[in-house]
């Protein structure tokens, strides 16, 4: 017996030329509009009904949204900039290596010509690639609505699996990534090259002066309902000389940290898509790999390895 493809639910698809137009199509249209960036999420939820929108509005033909540039100390990546673009950027290289390495590990080449850093950030989910370099480069985002502009925290984006703080009538127009001497790290664990979805990814970003640490990030993948960011990591380091007792003190805060996020999904996580990305691993796998992974990234960061700049 033949599989049987499903036609596509009928919807009405709009591809604005502005980002003046793209949003008064967003207000206009209502709750029923969804936005369409590179599409290699949402494609495949089309198809599977599992998202049925009575518009869509393609994002491609709108210049301002793919903008990649510094502005002052400031690194601007349009929310419709290509996970190819941003790899081959030469700002983002310079100014960001910590996403260029990210980039270099989402999927196979095929798909980083397609999908978006928007649509990687907006789409939420707990293992999106993007996310845990961006926050340990305390990134924030503009989200632009008809009449207003607001600039958020990444750390304040995401709510919950496949949720952000993104109000109708808004969307992504580009993140903003500030412009910070010091040496990044990023390792990402998952089942299989090509398209590659994690198990867990860990990213940092660190400054040290005369053997201390001036600034830490650490942030995490895959581990929670969210993107996250281990602050108790960062404290223990924060301020401190550099030392092998205090790196493996920090991969301890990081394995608390996680250890309560999965305390906590056990309790309460049972959303649909968090669910399928959870199952690629248990959480005592995830907590003890979390902890391994952050001491290789900080461990190679604070010894002066490690991307630069």
């Amino acid at each position: 017996m033949q599989n049987q493809t499903r036609p596509l639910a009928p919807f009405e698809y709009f591809a604005p030329g502005s980002l003046k137009e793209a949003l008064t199509l967003l207000q206009e249209l209502g709750a029923g509009v969804q936005l369409l960036a590179g599409g290699t999420d949402m494609i495949q939820q089309l198809k599977d009904r599992v998202v049925r929108p009575e518009a869509i509005v393609d994002l491609r033909n709108v210049e301002e949204l793919s903008i990649i540039e510094i502005k002052g100390d400031t690194l601007h990546i349009g929310a419709t900039a290509t996970l190819n673009e941003i790899k081959n950027s030469p700002d983002v290289q310079q100014m960001a290596p910590l996403v260029v390495e990210a980039s270099r590990e989402f999927g196979s080449h095929m798909l980083r010509n397609r999908a978006t850093v928007g649509g990687n950030l907006c789409n939420a989910s707990p293992c999106a690639d993007l996310a845990p370099p961006l926050l340990a480069l305390d990134a924030s985002v503009l989200l632009r609505g008809m009449d207003a502009e607001r600039l958020v925290p990444l750390t304040e984006f995401f709510v919950g699996a496949g949720e952000t703080v993104l109000r109708p009538g808004e969307m992504l127009q580009r993140i903003e990534v500030p412009c910070r001497d010091g040496r990044s790290g990023y390792l990402k664990l998952g089942r299989r090259k090509g398209f590659n979805l994690s198990i867990v990814s860990v990213a940092a970003f660190g400054a040290t002066v005369d053997g201390k640490v001036e600034d830490i990030k650490v942030a995490l993948g895959a581990v929670a309902p969210t993107p996250i960011r281990s602050t108790k990591a960062e404290a223990e380091l924060s301020g401190n000389a550099i030392s092998e007792a205090a790196i493996d003190r920090a991969a301890q805060m990081v394995r608390q940290d996680v250890q309560a996020e999965a305390d906590i999904r056990e309790a309460t996580f049972s959303h649909e898509r968090g669910s399928a990305t959870f199952r690629r691993a248990s959480s005592p796998y995830r907590v003890e790999i979390s902890e391994i992974m952050a001491r290789r990234v900080l461990t190679g960061i604070l010894n002066g390895e490690g991307a630069g700049k």
